[in-house]
């Protein structure tokens, strides 16, 4: 909604006068850093401390006021010298942003890079290992098998990145660096596991996480009735 002053200048069209005025929010509070253009001349200036700009214009200019976050507006002149706006919010002009190691990045673009598997999701499945939970549930992660009756897994990102260096992945436990085996880790103590895929995991983990970083949150006490939950399950061979 734009709010306009009673004042009027006696001039003739196209004849700089000052224009005047405050820029508010919808709540009436005065808007700090907001813009206002004269979109003929480009002449621009923000507002102040108390939301209120003071900008040399033809007198029959168009203003363009924007801010970040608030739809833009458009107000002609029309030889007023005072014009006062409330802007509008426009939450859909902001994209969503996700934190990743030392900056951030649109939704939009993170959504291929990480990805993220529930526990709670697939521990119905059978498996021996960690790693049997992880075989096909995140697309670009290769969990290769094994005939070891340990479950004994190895694991590649994206495929192979050196021809003699090692493409493991970095195994990172509750924030900590873990150097043993994801084979050693029980799946039944794991919450959830996000795969990171994209140079992102370097701006936290350094050059070990060149082959990408399995990141495991394992399951937290909580402030509630203590229970005891036990699993089983069993397995037949049929010899012939």
């Amino acid at each position: 909604m734009v709010l306009t002053g009673p004042a009027f200048a006696q001039n003739s069209p196209g004849q700089i006068i000052t224009v005047k005025g405050t820029v508010t929010g919808p709540d009436g509070t005065p808007l700090i850093g907001a813009s206002v253009t004269d979109k003929r001349t480009k002449n621009a200036m923000a507002t102040d401390g108390k939301g209120q700009y003071s900008l040399s214009v033809p007198n029959d200019a168009e203003l363009e006021i924007t801010m970040i976050g608030y739809a833009p507006q458009t107000v002609k002149v029309n030889k007023r010298s005072v014009i006062n706006v409330g802007m509008i919010e426009s939450a859909g002009k902001l994209d969503e942003m996700v934190v990743i190691g030392y900056g951030t990045r649109k939704k939009s673009d993170l959504t291929g890079a990480v990805s993220q598997v529930s526990m709670a999701k697939v521990e119905t499945q059978q498996a021996i290992s960690l790693g049997d939970y992880l075989r096909g549930s995140v697309a670009g992660l290769n969990v290769q098998r094994s005939a070891s009756t340990s479950g004994q897994t190895g694991f590649e990102i994206r495929g192979q990145t050196s021809l003699s260096a090692s493409s493991a992945p970095l195994i990172v436990v509750d924030g900590m660096i873990y150097n043993g085996s994801i084979n050693d880790i029980n799946p039944n103590d794991v919450e959830t596991v996000s795969v990171l895929k994209d140079a992102s995991s370097a701006a936290v983990y350094g050059a070990s996480a060149a082959s990408g970083v399995i990141n495991i949150t394992t399951k937290q006490g909580k402030s509630e009735k203590p229970t005891i939950r036990i699993d089983a399950k069993t397995s037949a061979a049929v010899l012939y």
